[in-house]
Parts: C-alpha cells; structure tokens; sequence
C-alpha cells in the first residue's frame, strides 16, 4: 500500500521493506530490489500509485532486471511506460433508467445493489430488498454511479433512514452538487459530494474528531486517538466516537489484541483538508509528534529491559505514523524533537535492516545546526555509527563512536559509554585489530559493571564469544570464557532480556560443542526457544546459524538441507545478499568449513536434484518455520547422541528408533484426535513442523496413516502413564 507515502524516493525502498530485502553496502536500493527479484516469478501489486508517479521509471526498471516479474497497479493516470497495459476499471454495475419493468430478483442481481444490500444488512440486519424499497435502492446505486466506497457509506445510514428518505436526501441539496471541475474524475466528484454529506451528518464532537484523524498515516491505536483527536476538550469517549464514525463508514475497525483502526485513503484526504481549513493542523500535528516520540523513547528504553519485543512490534505496527511526527519536526525546525525521535528509532531502524534510510536520517539531524546536550548528541551517534558500521562504512562509523564516546563520558552516563566502548571494540575486530577490540571490550565491562547496567554487561560478554569463536579465537580463550558465562547468562535471565540471553545461550553452546557435544543442547535448544518470536538482525543471523554449525554434521540429510537453506535466507534479510552479517564477523574458518562439508554429503547423498529441493524448501521458511526446523534436528541429535548412532551429515541410520520427547508429545495429542494446527497451536511450534513429527511417527511405528497412531501407541504402551 503506498497511500501513506508522500515521496517518490520512497517507492523503492518501501518496496525492499516489504519484501524482506536488506540494504547491501554495493548497491542502491533498486539494484539490491532487482537482484532479490532476478530470479523469482513473482507478482508485485503497487496499490495507490497516482501521486508517486516519478516513481514509475523504477517500476520499469525492475521489470526490465527480473523476466518472471509482473506488476498490477492501481493508479488515477497511467504510468506511460513502454510495457504497460492499462485496463481501466469501471464502477459496479447499476441498474439502468428502465429498471420500472425490472422484478426484484433481477434488481438484487444488479451488482451494485447486491453491495448496497450486502453493506445495510450489515448496519441493520432486519433490512431486505422488496417491492417497496427496491425502485429507491436501485436510484441511489445509480445516483451513486456504482462506486463501491460511495455505496458503503451510504448503506450505512440505513439504521436512521428507509431508502427513500435516503434517496430524497441524496436528492434535497444535503450532498453538495458535483464538482464541475474538469480534471476531477466524475467518480470523485461524486463521492466528495457524498463526504461532505456525511461529515455534515456528524456532531461537532465526531466531526473535529474526524478532521484530527486526518494527521495520522492512514491507521491509528485508541491511545493515540484519545492522546491526538479525541482529547480532553472535546469531553467525548473516543471509544464512542469512534463506533460513530465506523457506523458511519468513516474509519474501518481492524481488530486485533489491541484495536486499531483505519481510514481509507479517500476518506483521510478528506479529513486532512477538514483539518487544514479548520485552522487546528498545527496544534494537532504537534500532539501527533508529542505522542509517537513518547511511544519511540518508550520502546527505545524497553528494548534494553523486559518488554523488548513489545517496543519493537509496537515500532513496526507505527511506522508510518513515525515518519509523518519525523517529517512534522522537520518541516516545523522543532530540532531537539527531532533529534531525540532519531535516537530513539535508530535501533528499530537497524533491527528491520533499514539501514540507508535510518543511515540519511540521521545524518540529515546531525547535519543541522544544534547544540544539542551531551547525552543525547552520544544516543544519536550511538545511532549514527551502528548502521554505517552494518553499511560497511568504517571511517563514518569510527568517527561516530569516537565522538560518541567524548560526549557519553561528558554526560556522565557510563552505560553508554560502555556500549560504545563496545562498539569500538567489534569495529575493531572486523578491521583485523584483534588484540585492540579485546582491549576495548574489558573496558566496556569494566565501566558497564560499575554502572550496574546487567544488559550492558551481557553485551560485552556476546562480544566476547563472537571474537573467541570467530577468526581470532584460540582454544585457550574459548575455554577460558565458557567458565565465566554463568554470571552474565544469570543477570540476563533475571533482566528478562531474551535477545541478548538467546545470543549468549548459543555461543555458550558452540563452545561446548568442542569438548561436550551432548552438554552443548541444553543451553541451544533455551536460545532458540527464546529466538523464536524475535526476529530482528541479531536474532536471524546468528542464533539458527550456530544451531546449524553445532548439529549439522548429526542429522540426516534431508534435515540438513533444509537447515542449511533456512540459515542461508536471512542472509538476504539481514544485509541483502552480500551485505555484512554476523556469521561473516563471528563465524570460525572451522564453522564455515564444517557446513560447506555438510552441504556436500547431504548434497552425495540426495543427489542434486533432491538436494536442490530440500534447501528450496529451507530457504522458503519463515524465521519460526526455521527456528522449529532447528529444534525438530535438536530433539534428533540428542536421541543420535543417545544411542551413538548418528555420525557424519547425511549417513544418518534409517531405521526407526525411539520416539524423542517431543514425538511422545505429538503422538499423545495425535491420539486425542488434534488436527495437526491444534497441536502445532498447543505445542507453540509451526504446523510444518508437526507435520515433519507426523511423518517420523508413521515411519517409526510402521503405521499407513495417522489414524493407525493411537491404537499403535495403545498396543505398544508408548503412552502409558
């Protein structure tokens, strides 16, 4: 949907967004979009178009780069490109001027007055066509040209007014005439008219409620209602208002957890010009930017405390109202507003891998004049260096944190500080410097010691495993820190911090793999269980990346294949490809080698094609789906370890074996009759998943089919007790 977006710029990189694709420090946004799409057959659907058109030349230009691409948009004018088709869509279809000689049934099968009757049963469920309403039902569709969003609004209204009461409104001047300008299409001159009818119809209350609306990108929470349009002065429920304005069609209700709601793009435009003639925009603007730089520096301060993963969804459902409060502090020099939004953002920015744009963002503020306090000068290059540092621009990033620091330390604050010590230190490490990033980093853990900051200290701690496992690392080092992660992995815990405590569970378990195999499984199959619902950069390229360094040479081939193709995806989520990611930073010669040996005997055993497929089938997963694949080849490697039978990646023994723990549990529910999404709902797993247990249980227990399970399990005694 590009409705929100008032920038053709951001056509392309809205595009990389919402296909997954990261930025690549090579590449322009457009180049890093056609490489993800070169191969695939895909269909793009561009909905809302006609205010971007600058923007159509890139749409060319991704055509042209990717044969197996086609694109649908919506638009109000062509996009007059070479291979563009147009095929103009016409209103629904209404009944015509002889509809007196029509019956009922063949009124109701009129499309637009099957709509019409659909969306008023929906306001009033006693509502019917019938002989003495259908004459008046079938003008208005006709009076309303078939338009869908016009036929809606006004079969909302029918709770209040029979058809032909409506009829005679739409009839009376109520409605304003239509617009006789010539470059309005007719069928927005109607449906202006039908807005202004209905905004006429509202209170004063729903109406500067309405017209507030219309500074929000298109959706909006019931806080940010009460905080922005619904507020104080107005002495009105917005939860009421609210049930006003969706009666009446005006906002849509999404639903969800917690309730969200939306307008169409029509309708918001409407009362964004409500607002703007109203003389408000400015005072509602500025609480729109007052109440979603609360919520960034809210999530910001969450992502270091127990409701990280609360911020960060909460960030992503707002991302469009975030960057309208940016653009508002922007376009109105409220600088230090500003300033503190893009310090509060810039880790959310560089968790969904948008990190061009956060990168201009936040050089855009810093290139501003502003003498702006030390603490958050020190956030915002914080910020500033992360994601050129993750772009591959060293200098900028080292140039950032050095300043960064001067002001940290200015400040008084030692927790920032130490983070970017920290970040001094892995800056270092990837320049080859690793006697130096060691250095750095027990400083940081000094300094996040005395400041008692637990998060901070288990940061510096992850730093640590990445430079002993990575290139650098000696046996001696590993050894030496595996004894010292209890402290850290304790404080974690205690913090609720599951992002860092999944990173560190996984380096504590690759470091045991080396000397304990077995020991390793515990603290990996905790991290990915905590993974799990976190998907941001630190998550996806290196928690299931050490699953699979750790368990691919234990598993049977076929596993192996869809792992491997599952933990080389998120290369392009990460950092689009070619772009830098942790398993590049941190991963051993000995890691990289033991997948690539993997791959091969997989690829031996399966052959080429078979092989080719399984990792298709990986690569396809989502990050759940790869994080069930993970622990499903866990739960195999601990009964292999068990009994000593798995050696080498793809020689796994065929025959059946006892059932693991979690296949106890499947069989169990199998046997209460659960369908396979109601055990993979009551098991927290993904229904591949139990559809991948399922399959394991036919072949161990020799059945045909799942039906055969439970008298199987019964007979043997698998499930007594």
């Amino acid at each position: 949907d590009l409705a929100p977006l008032a920038d053709p710029a951001l056509v392309v990189p809205t595009i990389a967004r919402t296909l997954g694709v990261r930025d690549v420090p090579a590449l322009s946004p457009l180049e890093a979009v056609a490489a993800h799409l070169a191969d695939d057959a895909l269909l793009l659907v561009l909905d809302n178009l006609e205010h971007l058109l600058p923007a159509a030349p890139a749409v060319e230009a991704l055509l042209a780069a990717s044969p197996g691409l086609a694109v649908l948009t919506t638009s109000r004018e062509p996009l007059r490109l070479r291979r563009e088709q147009v095929v103009e869509v016409p209103p629904l279809a209404v009944p015509g001027v002889d509809r007196a000689a029509w019956s009922v049934a063949d009124i109701r099968a009129v499309p637009g007055v099957a709509l019409f009757v659909e969306r008023a049963q929906a306001a009033d469920a006693a509502f019917a066509l019938n002989d003495g309403n259908a004459a008046a039902v079938a003008e208005i569709c006709r009076r309303l040209d078939g338009l869908p969003l016009a036929l809606e609004l006004a079969a909302a209204h029918v709770r209040l007014l029979d058809p032909a009461a409506l009829l005679a409104r739409l009839e009376g001047g109520l409605a304003l005439p239509r617009s006789s300008a010539p470059d309005l299409p007719p069928r927005q001159r109607t449906l202006r008219a039908l807005l202004d009818w209905s905004h006429a119809l509202l209170g004063d209350a729903e109406r500067a409620v309405f017209r507030r609306l219309g500074a929000f990108a298109v959706g909006f929470g019931l806080e940010a209602i009460a905080a922005v349009a619904a507020t104080d002065d107005l002495g009105v429920d917005p939860l009421d208002v609210l049930a006003a304005l969706a009666d009446k069609h005006l906002v849509r209700v999404l639903g969800g957890a917690e309730p969200r709601f939306r307008m169409l793009e029509t309708v918001r435009e409407y009362a964004l010009a409500q607002l703007e003639a109203s003389g408000e925009a400015a005072a509602t603007r500025d609480r729109h930017l007052g109440y979603f730089l609360a919520l960034a520096e809210q999530s910001d301060r969450a992502r270091l405390g127990r409701d990280e993963q609360l911020g960060i969804d909460r960030l992503e459902a707002e991302q469009d109202n975030l960057r309208l409060a940016l653009e508002w502090a922007i376009a109105c020099g409220q600088t230090e507003r500003e300033w503190r939004l893009v310090a509060a953002l810039w880790f959310f920015w560089f968790s969904q891998g948008d990190l061009r744009r956060g990168v201009e963002r936040i050089e855009a503020s810093l290139s501003r004049p502003y003498a702006a306090e030390p603490d958050l000068l020190a956030r915002v290059l914080e910020g500033a260096g992360m994601l050129a540092e993750w772009l591959g621009d060293d200098a900028r990033a080292g140039a950032r944190y050095d300043r960064g620091l001067a002001a940290a330390r200015a400040a008084g604050n030692a927790a920032l500080a130490a983070r970017l010590l920290g970040r001094m230190g892995v800056l270092a490490h990837t320049q080859g410097e690793p006697d130096r990033a060691r250095r750095l980093n027990a400083e940081m853990l000094a300094l996040a010691r005395a400041a008692e900051a637990p998060q901070v200290i288990g940061l510096a701690f992850a730093h640590a495993v990445g430079f002993a496992i990575g290139p650098s690392g000696t046996a001696r080092e590993r050894e030496r820190l595996l004894a010292t992660l209890d402290e850290p992995v304790a404080l974690l815990r205690e913090a609720r911090s599951h992002r860092l405590l999944a990173v560190l569970l996984a380096g504590r378990a690759r470091l045991l793999a080396e000397v304990d195999a077995s020991a390793a499984l515990a603290p990996l199959r905790e991290g990915l269980e905590l993974a799990r619902p976190l998907d941001d950069a630190l998550i996806i390229g290196l928690v299931p990346w050490l699953a699979a360094v750790i368990l691919a040479e234990r598993l049977p081939a076929e596993r192996i294949a869809r792992l491997l193709g599952g933990v080389k995806a998120p290369r392009v989520r990460i950092a689009g490809g070619e772009g830098r990611i942790f398993a590049d930073l941190y991963g051993a010669p000995a890691d990289h080698a033991a997948l690539a040996r993997a791959a091969a005997a997989a690829r031996a055993t399966l052959g080429e094609e078979a092989f080719a497929a399984e990792t298709a089938q990986g690569e396809a997963f989502s990050f759940e789906e790869l994080i069930d694949e993970a622990l499903a080849g866990l739960e195999e490697a601990e009964l292999g370890l068990g009994n000593g039978e798995f050696g080498p990646a793809g020689r796994a023994p065929r025959e059946a074996g006892p059932l693991s723990p979690r296949e106890l549990e499947v069989l169990a529910l199998v046997a209460e009759g659960r369908s396979n999404k109601a055990i993979a709902a009551a098991l927290y797993v993904s229904p591949n998943t139990v559809k991948t247990h399922v399959a394991s249980l036919l072949s161990k227990l020799d059945a045909a089919s799942r039906h055969q399970l439970p008298a199987i399990a019964a007979r043997r005694g698998l499930l007594d007790g």
